[in-house]
């Protein structure tokens, strides 16, 4: 994801500061314009182009864009776009790269910006900032110009730590997912595991599941399910001297001769051989 490092040179003052309600939207950034404009999306989804590249700002996004950057903004399918925005006119360093390392030391004294922040219940607050800007450039004479940076620097402050919390939740969800999954697995005892009865203790959908999974483990849910049956057989065999038809009963099979062939597939075994202590293979 592209992102900005912004470091101030001296404090921010609101350029202009309003909420717009446009029909079929649509906005050109050319290198002239002055300045970052931070955007609360309320309705209608908008495109973002630069360069070649390409995303989607649904409602209850924040964007921040660099208004000398070849930006171009319009609203999906022509739909009427309603948001509120705030343009920070100031001197300041802004670095553009992708995946930024917001945790980077290298990184200290700048503010790690994404271009879209997704919707977030933290959203809301910092929406709330941009309404009293705007509320307040609205009435000029009784704003406190020193109140008004600070509410300016907080307002791109919250961005950059909401954004960094998502990141981070994002780098670490499929992990702590597959741990929940390959948990239940392990502590079932004889329960037939099927990636129906995962969604519903898990509260995902099988596809996502099943998605996240494979991209975390390069198996399927149902590979690893049988990979763990076989395992739990082979640990009943030897340290509870379990016949094979109880040990696959143990597990959950109640077909041994389709436990007879899981085994064989998985060790390169039969029963009976593993039983005498020949060699596992897988």
């Amino acid at each position: 994801m592209y992102g900005y490092l912004l470091e101030f040179s001296t404090l921010p003052v609101t350029g202009f500061a309003l909420h717009c309600t446009i029909p079929r939207y649509y906005q050109d950034f050319t290198p002239e314009q002055e300045g970052v404009e931070v955007v609360y999306v309320k309705s209608g989804t908008i495109i973002v182009e630069y360069y070649q590249n390409k995303w989607v700002a649904p409602p209850g996004s924040i964007l921040i864009l660099q208004r000398s950057l070849p930006f171009k903004l319009y609203t999906q399918n022509n739909e009427t776009n309603e948001h509120s925005t705030v343009q920070l006119l100031s001197d300041f360093k802004l670095t553009v790269t992708q995946n930024i390392d917001v945790d980077s030391p290298e990184n200290m004294g700048f503010l790690a910006l994404p271009f879209i922040l997704p919707p977030s219940s933290a959203n809301e607050q910092i929406m709330k900032k941009i309404n009293s800007i705007i509320s307040s450039a609205a009435d000029f004479h009784l704003t406190n110009h020193m109140e008004q940076a600070a509410l300016l620097v907080s307002i791109l402050y919250d961005i950059s730590e909401v954004w960094k919390s998502q990141k981070n939740i994002n780098e670490k969800s499929p992990s702590i997912l597959c741990y929940k999954i390959k948990k239940i697995i392990t502590n079932s005892k004889g329960e037939d595991i099927s990636l129906d009865l995962l969604s519903r203790k898990i509260g995902k959908t099988p596809n996502y599941l099943n998605y996240v999974f494979k991209e975390e483990t390069g198996m399927t849910i149902h590979s690893y399910i049988i990979k763990e049956k076989v395992r739990k057989i082979c640990e009943l065999i030897l340290s509870r001297a379990l016949p094979f038809k109880d040990a696959c009963q143990a597990v959950g099979i109640n077909d041994v001769s389709y436990g007879y062939r899981l085994f064989k597939k998985q060790t390169g075994l039969t029963p009976g051989e593993f039983s005498k202590g020949e060699t596992y293979r897988k």
